[in-house]
C-alpha cells in the first residue's frame, strides 16, 4: 500500500496488478459515496469540489495505467487503443447510426475493454527488471 500512495501521480516505474486494482477500481468506489451526494448538498460549490475529486481519480487511474503497461513491457502509447478508440467510437457521426454499424462500434468497443481488463488487470508482467524499471513485485 505504501509504494501505491507513493507512486500514486508518477508515469516513470512499474505498477503491479494489485496497484491497477486499487487505483481504478477502489479508490474511485471509496470516493463515490462522498463526491456523489456534495451537488445536492452544496449546490454549486458541491459540482467543483465533485468534479475535481473525479479529474483527480481520472489523473489517478491514467498514471497507473501508463504504469501497468510499462510493467508489461508496452509503450503508454496503447493507452489510445485501450481508451481513445472506444471513446471515439462513441462519438460516431449521426450518418453511421445504421443498425450494423452501431452493433459493430459496440463490439469493438466491449472487445477493446474486456482486453484492456485482461492485458492490464489479470496478466502478470515481465518477470525481472524491463527498461521501464525493477519488477514492482521484487521490490
Amino acid at each position: 500500500m505504501y509504494s501505491f500512495i507513493c507512486k500514486i501521480m508518477t508515469f516513470s516505474g512499474r505498477a503491479s496488478r494489485r496497484d491497477f486494482w486499487l487505483g481504478t477500481v477502489l479508490f474511485p468506489m471509496l470516493l463515490a459515496p462522498i463526491f456523489t451526494p456534495l451537488p445536492a448538498l452544496l449546490g454549486m460549490p458541491g459540482v467543483l469540489i465533485s468534479l475535481a475529486i473525479v479529474l483527480l481519480c481520472m489523473a489517478i487511474g491514467v498514471t497507473i495505467c501508463v504504469r501497468r503497461l510499462h510493467d508489461r513491457e508496452m509503450s503508454a502509447h496503447w493507452l489510445w487503443l485501450f481508451v481513445a478508440l472506444p471513446g471515439a467510437l462513441e462519438l460516431r457521426p449521426q450518418w453511421m447510426d445504421k443498425q450494423t454499424i452501431t452493433i459493430i462500434c459496440a463490439f469493438v468497443q466491449t472487445a477493446t475493454t474486456i482486453w484492456y481488463f485482461i492485458e492490464l488487470g489479470f496478466r502478470r508482467g515481465s518477470r525481472g527488471d524491463n527498461r521501464y524499471g525493477a519488477d514492482p513485485l521484487s521490490s
